[in-house]
């Protein structure tokens, strides 16, 4: 399990089009320790992640946003960061699976805040390869991961 020490050296990038639902993310994830960059959309994460001089170790996206999805920008991140880790959320489920590859994390909302720390900290063990979440023409994937909802009377986000 990853300590509070390295949780403090982690930064992750999160891009949130619901102001509610972002701003409880952040909460759950500062408890931990971890150093967050907050966007509003998908166009907003794209300008961070391009102004941030530092590491971006993982980048939590929506799928569904407004200007720019997460799938496209996840493409725009990895490009410059190609060692970034991902992890794609959303309400929306249906058919969204099919178009993510293999290799990549996928957590349906509404989730337990637990749920959503585990998936974080799933992304650092050596098994959990760095390599791009979203097709790329001509490439196949590997394994889709995917986090399932918790039980309906926990808290949910």
């Amino acid at each position: 399990m990853e300590s509070f020490e390295e949780s403090e050296t982690t930064t992750i990038l999160i891009a949130e089009d619901d102001e509610p639902i972002r701003d409880l993310i952040g909460r759950i994830l500062e408890k931990p320790g971890y150093r967050l960059l907050m966007a509003q959309d998908g166009k907003e994460a794209a300008e961070i992640a391009a102004a941030h001089d530092g590491p971006i170790d993982l980048l939590l996206s929506d799928v569904m946003m407004p200007e720019l999805d997460g799938p496209h920008l996840a493409a725009i991140v990895q490009d410059a960061r190609p060692d970034i880790r991902l992890i794609f959320m959303s309400g929306y489920s249906n058919g969204l699976l099919k178009l993510l590859d293999r290799n990549c994390m996928f957590i349906q909302k509404p989730f337990h805040p637990g749920t959503l720390v585990d998936a974080v900290r799933s992304r650092w063990p050596s098994h959990c390869g760095r390599r791009r979440c979203w097709p790329i023409p001509g490439r196949a994937g590997t394994r889709r991961r995917s986090v399932p909802a918790a039980a309906s009377h926990q808290r949910m986000v």
